[in-house]
């Protein structure tokens, strides 16, 4: 059934939108903000060289406290308001078959997106991989452990309300489906900061989203990041044969079809 269109409901849902993503970003930089105010109160220094160095070597476990207190703020909100989060954002169970399809999906597309990064690089500006790089380098210096930790679990679960549970959901109930899916999407790869990301994350959030409205649950996309997430954890620096790459695409092909099937 089309949905009647009704100015008042979409500018609302917009303004949730933009609540939403000022709230996780205003906590992180407020987290960021505090810990340099913190280390310029211990160790008594003002060189600016100095305070952005320490917050480099520790970005990945304050962007796990910023997420992590995000989360937290928003099952608050929505307990005062007498509803769950996870009631909210579809975060349910889902049986294992789904589960393993849906963290099989996101493994397998991780070396799709490879191979497009690979076929992009011989036609992009070379800057905007050594900008790429850059960042991806800038978060190698978290102590392993934790930055298994920030990729595996934290962020996969914190973007996956925030930008798909309900961002992209409070879209939908406003415009078709396929326009909240593109435009969640969008923003979810703009704040990912380089043109490289902008373009993967943004093919990354369109795939995250349909399998998130095709299941009914937020558990399928979150499973498919993590998956996602933990294949890139491993395989950085790794070279990967075309036997691999060609076994990733025809498993992505087939979990297209198996979800565009899914029937619950």
């Amino acid at each position: 059934m089309k949905k009647k269109f009704s100015f008042g409901d979409f500018a609302l849902n917009i303004l949730k939108c933009f609540a939403y993503f000022i709230t996780w970003y205003g906590i992180s930089n407020v987290v960021v903000a505090l810990y340099q105010i913190c280390f310029r109160q211990f160790t008594g220094t003002n060189d600016l060289d100095a305070i952005n160095n320490a917050y480099q070597s520790n970005a990945v476990a304050l962007t796990i406290i910023a997420n992590c207190l995000t989360i937290f703020i928003f099952i608050f909100a929505y307990k005062k308001k007498g509803i769950s989060l996870f009631e909210r954002t579809s975060l349910k169970r889902t049986n294992i078959l789904t589960g393993v399809h849906s963290a099989l999906f996101g493994m397998a597309f991780l070396l799709v997106i490879n191979l497009l990064l690979i076929l992009l690089a011989k036609v992009a500006p070379e800057s905007w991989f050594t900008a790429h790089n850059e960042q991806n380098m800038s978060l190698t210096t978290a102590n392993s452990t934790i930055r298994f930790l920030a990729v595996a679990l934290i962020a996969p679960l914190t973007e996956e309300i925030l930008f798909r549970g309900l961002i992209a959901s409070a879209l939908e109930r406003s415009l078709p489906r396929w326009v909240a899916i593109i435009l969640s999407s969008l923003i979810f790869g703009f704040v990912h900061g380089t043109i490289i990301s902008l373009i993967y994350a943004t093919i990354l959030g369109i795939f995250m989203c349909w399998l998130y409205f095709k299941t009914g649950s937020l558990l399928s996309s979150i499973l498919f990041h993590m998956g996602f997430n933990v294949v890139s954890y491993f395989l950085t620096g790794e070279s990967i044969s075309l036997f691999l790459v060609g076994l990733c695409i025809l498993v992505v092909i087939y979990e297209i079809i198996y979800f565009n099937r899914y029937k619950g």
